[in-house]
């Protein structure tokens, strides 16, 4: 992905390293198979101190469902620009576990209460927003219900945090691509940072299952500077 987009760093964690995932199903040949997926963050610009930063797997699972499960992460990373450091963090939190997802939610706000005020949250959260007219029984996915969660209003309440996006706006859809009917996917920046631009890409074909989000920002005091 580095050398097709023409980024020069780039940082990268395991998240889902499987011999066999034996799901679902009895038999070999409906099985989802060998896994090896992950996160990145790609950059024109320096990448220094990535690390992963673990979340806990659903405390419900059994621990033989967790060996196979997704090991869920941050990564994060600091990206040299100007003479100045802007703090990414990637996050993939958990589609399956309501609990789970709040109790990493919970971690990741730690996280961002600690960060730089010119920092970035950006991935797939896995959650609606709290003004989403849907939030259970999906045409796509039926078994899913998100009535309770509280991820993107958690995530709003921290201070001098903003989001890039329209609330529950139709053309801020991200999930699924081919015919968007939720939001998943988002981009949080922090109080450093000013919003220059922001929208949805609706490539055709789409890559993904996910939308991309597309966002240009400034950074504070030396707005007229971009990344």
């Amino acid at each position: 992905l580095a050398r097709a987009t023409g980024m020069g760093w780039a940082a990268w964690t395991t998240t889902w390293l499987a011999r066999w995932v034996p799901h679902p199903g009895l038999w070999p040949g409906s099985h989802i198979g060998r896994i090896w997926s992950g996160q990145a963050i790609l950059s024109r610009y320096p990448l220094h101190h990535a690390r992963r930063i673990p979340l806990p797997q659903p405390q419900t699972f059994t621990p033989l469902i967790n060996a196979f499960y997704l090991h869920r992460a941050i990564l994060q990373a600091d990206v040299e620009w100007g003479g100045r450091t802007l703090r990414v963090f990637n996050a993939h939190l958990d589609a399956f576990s309501g609990e789970n997802r709040h109790e990493q939610t919970e971690r990741l706000s730690t996280l961002l209460e600690r960060a730089p005020p010119a920092s970035l949250l950006l991935g797939d959260l896995n959650a609606v927003p709290p003004e989403a007219r849907v939030r259970a029984g999906f045409a796509d996915e039926p078994w899913t219900d998100m009535s309770g969660d509280e991820t993107i209003a958690r995530l709003r309440s921290l201070p001098g945090w903003r989001e890039v996006g329209g609330a529950h706006a139709p053309e801020w859809l991200t999930f699924p691509s081919t015919r968007p009917n939720r939001r998943l996917d988002y981009i949080f920046y922090g109080p450093g940072l000013r919003r220059l631009f922001a929208r949805i890409e609706r490539p055709d074909p789409p890559p993904s299952d996910h939308l991309p989000i597309r966002a240009t920002f400034g950074l504070l005091p030396a707005a007229r500077r971009e990344v």
